[in-house]
């Protein structure tokens, strides 16, 4: 890869003359320019032998929506891996080193071994999708505490393991029961634990928008569904970048941001604030009927899923 006046060269070329790296790239650059408007696209590509035999890559689509480092769009895999990055200095800043960290709806893998980097850490990486974990063992070639799991967080809980950190990001909005998958999260946590997520804001990455979510969350929403189970919770938040400046962010995480420009929500809880007595069912304490008044525009979703069934969804939701 070619940056300013340096050109990067990947490790496996590093051992070659120079005469074949020449001649390498030569016949690159011929071939690329002779079929560049042949190139199929980066989720149709094949980086290993290995991955042939993985069904995603034999379809021209994307199922699960997931990046592909190395092959999707930079800036599209750009924003969870800063994620991670900021993650892991918020952990760094309160644990140095042996900490114990559950990277859960791990996807590739790349997360994981992001966090796997902190000194002495012991990194477990879990996804229900067998591909996503496939590829994740293939791309974790450098860290030996960093393992890969096909597994819900639900059926992870039944095995008794703790963790001083459970991690997930961008999870909780895909699930038919936000109750019950916190649950999880909590019930994996060590007495010392503290949980990180975070969740899309719905103005940017509502179910409308996005047929894969089965909620839609604001900053008042979060507040009010964790401090149900939590008597303190920290609240951080990113800000929405202009798609053409994608790749001068860092997508930090702040506690402040005009509420229209917050474009995702970062939650930290700790186990110690946990409230013991809490009845993970929904209750009403005057025993009075919840009365909720549910308006919904007569306008298709952006994927045409139809006014009905979008109805229904949201009003389930």
């Amino acid at each position: 890869s070619i940056r300013g006046d340096k050109i990067e060269v990947p490790t496996l070329l590093k051992d070659l003359d120079d005469e074949i790296l020449t001649s390498l790239y030569e016949d690159a650059l011929e071939i690329i320019a002779r079929n560049q408007n042949n190139i199929k696209k980066p989720n149709t590509v094949f980086f290993s032998e290995v991955a042939k035999e993985i069904n995603t890559f034999k379809q021209n689509v994307n199922p699960q929506r997931r990046t592909f480092p190395g092959l999707s769009n930079y800036s599209v895999s750009l924003k969870p891996i800063m994620f991670y990055r900021h993650v892991k200095e918020m952990i760094e800043k309160e644990i140095k080193s042996n900490v114990s960290i559950l990277d859960c709806s791990c996807g590739y893998g790349y997360g994981s071994i992001i966090l796997g980097s902190i000194k002495d850490s012991k990194i477990v990486g879990v996804d229900i999708d067998k591909e996503a974990i496939d590829i994740a063992n293939m791309s974790n070639i450098e860290r030996e505490n960093v393992t890969f799991v096909t597994s819900s967080m639900e059926s992870l809980g039944l095995r008794n393991i703790k963790f001083d950190y459970v991690v997930s990001l961008e999870t909780i909005e895909h699930t038919e029961d936000p109750e019950e998958f916190l649950k999880s999260a909590i019930s994996l946590l060590k007495v010392t634990g503290t949980l990180i997520m975070s969740v899309p804001h719905w103005r940017f990455h509502g179910s409308d928008l996005n047929s894969d979510h089965r909620t839609d969350w604001t900053p008042d929403k979060v507040k009010r569904f964790f401090r149900r189970h939590f008597d303190k919770i920290d609240l951080l938040f990113t800000e929405a970048v202009d798609l053409d400046n994608t790749l001068d962010s860092d997508f930090p995480f702040k506690e402040n941001i005009d509420k229209k420009k917050i474009e995702n929500i970062i939650v930290v809880a700790r186990a110690k604030d946990f409230k013991r007595s809490i009845n993970f069912g929904i209750s009403c304490k005057d025993n009075k009927p919840l009365k909720v008044l549910f308006v919904n525009h007569s306008v298709p979703p952006y994927e045409h899923t139809g006014t009905p069934i979008s109805t229904y969804t949201q009003m389930k939701g």
